[in-house]
């Protein structure tokens, strides 16, 4: 981001890659999702534009997959793989809406040349038995109900 000094006041100059975050933002706010999964986005991106301007990338026409490999790299030396999937996941979207939005001629696609990261499965514990029949209640008296409703029964 740049600084223009004007009348002994500092403003901040977006990069073309915050401009198009924010616009991205905004075409989620348009498609109507939910307020948390906007402040997702923003949170996902903001710390990808932040490594990215380490780099020096200041414009997604600049970006290439080394850069997006070493954002996944740098991310997850912090966080879990989960959290390495998630913003992958946020910067693969920005990215295909970038390319949908702007069409930009003999552009490629960088994210296509890495490979989404691998989260390995964790086994999970099995539910114990008056658990299982505590939820199983619960889903049969609602479709009771559901079924009363369709036939109505009300």
């Amino acid at each position: 981001m740049g600084t223009q000094k004007s009348n002994q006041r500092i403003r901040q100059i977006p990069s073309a890659l915050e401009a198009d975050i924010d616009a991205f933002l905004t075409d989620r706010q348009a498609r109507n999702l939910r307020p948390r999964s906007i402040a997702w986005y923003a949170e996902k991106l903001a710390v990808a534009g932040t490594r990215l301007a380490q780099d020096g990338v200041d414009d997604v026409a600049d970006l290439t997959p080394a850069h997006l490999r070493r954002l996944v790299l740098d991310y997850a030396k912090d966080h879990r793989p989960g959290g390495v999937h998630g913003i992958y996941r946020a910067v693969r979207c920005f990215l295909n809406w970038w390319g949908d939005e702007y069409e930009p001629a003999n552009w490629r696609n960088p994210i296509r040349k890495v490979p989404l990261p691998r989260v390995p499965e964790g086994i999970l514990d099995p539910v114990d038995r008056s658990a299982s029949s505590i939820m199983l209640a619960v889903c049969m008296a609602h479709s009771a109900v559901r079924c009363t409703r369709l036939l109505g029964r009300d």
